[in-house]
């Protein structure tokens, strides 16, 4: 793991070091927790026009696919 801390922090860490009770954790019984707040993902613009590139070049993929399969079978 890569933790990046400022001076302060450093000087906050190197005194809680010096503590005798430094691999005491501390722990959050279950009823204490804060529910984490409703989160809808939704795609930026940029991602919806991806999307929507890559659903045309499979449509464009899928029937030019479908047309060399006929080409091939009307030359033979």
């Amino acid at each position: 793991m890569i933790v990046l801390v400022n001076a302060p922090q450093q000087l906050l860490l190197d005194k809680l070091e010096a503590q005798d009770d430094r691999f005491q954790r501390e722990h959050e019984d279950v009823g204490e927790t804060v529910a984490a707040p409703p989160v809808a993902a939704v795609p930026e613009p940029e991602e919806w026009l991806l999307i929507g590139l890559m659903a045309g070049l499979l449509v464009w993929y899928g029937r030019s696919k479908r047309r060399e399969t006929r080409l091939d079978a009307a030359v033979s």
